[in-house]
């Protein structure tokens, strides 16, 4: 019942190796998600964690993503709903409670072989596509992660049950999910870093907008292909 070490071990891999824009949004993703996946861990082994405590580290984990994303649900298109979280505290409340949520229900339903991952795997592929299709390239690097990271323990997982997710692995996949999904477009205001600290190449098919200033840090490489453009604001 360690299958959620592979998903993080899986995740860190991919964050170690990139050098695109997406690399911080993976890292903090990764980050907020120990918490729950610690004490989901512990209770894989027998320790017997209370359903309190999970809960308390699963918005725990939300916290920690809004903190270090400066990101949450703006809208879910209920008119009477957006005019409240025009507040933002209400906002990052329901945040909150929404990422909880499906932490929560990754788990609840993870009572058969491929169940839960099966259901992760076509969130994220999904949401990879639909991501495609409104040309939001953030969201489809994190799912691609999410989706090719799960993909390996289902092989495992499913029918033969050689390694099992466990609840530490169903609550690590949907919070992952279900942050990374809010990262996306939408955001009235978009906060960036004001230092580059990865090696970055805008393509000679592609066009970057930044806001200044910008400062790239020792030993970072920019690079602008001929034909690839990049406005800072």
């Amino acid at each position: 019942r360690i299958g959620g070490l592979a998903i993080l071990f899986g995740c860190a891999y991919a964050w170690y190796n990139s050098d695109n824009f997406s690399s911080n949004y993976l890292g903090y993703i990764i980050l907020s998600g120990i918490p729950v996946l610690v004490l989901g861990l512990l209770d894989d082994l027998y320790f017997k964690i209370s359903p309190v405590y999970r809960l308390l580290g699963a918005s725990i984990s939300s916290i920690i993503a809004i903190l270090l994303l400066k990101t949450w649900l703006n809208r879910v298109d209920v008119f009477f709903v957006d005019q409240l979280f025009l507040l933002s505290p209400v906002a990052v409340l329901f945040t909150i409670f929404a990422t909880t949520g499906v932490a929560h229900a990754f788990n609840l339903i993870d009572g058969l072989n491929g169940l839960s991952l099966g259901i992760s795997l076509a969130t994220s592929f999904f949401l990879t596509v639909i991501a495609w299709i409104t040309s939001d390239t953030l969201i489809v690097l994190l799912c691609l992660v999410f989706f090719l990271s799960s993909l390996g323990l289902f092989l495992l997982n499913y029918p033969w049950g050689k390694i099992f997710l466990g609840d530490g692995g169903a609550y690590f996949q949907g919070e992952n999910g279900a942050v990374g999904a809010t990262a996306g477009k939408g955001d009235i205001f978009r906060v960036h870093e004001k230092e580059l600290n990865t090696n970055v190449t805008i393509a000679a098919t592609d066009n970057a907008l930044a806001s200044g200033p910008l400062t790239v840090a020792s030993g970072i490489t920019l690079t602008i292909s001929n034909g690839g453009r990049l406005a800072i604001v």
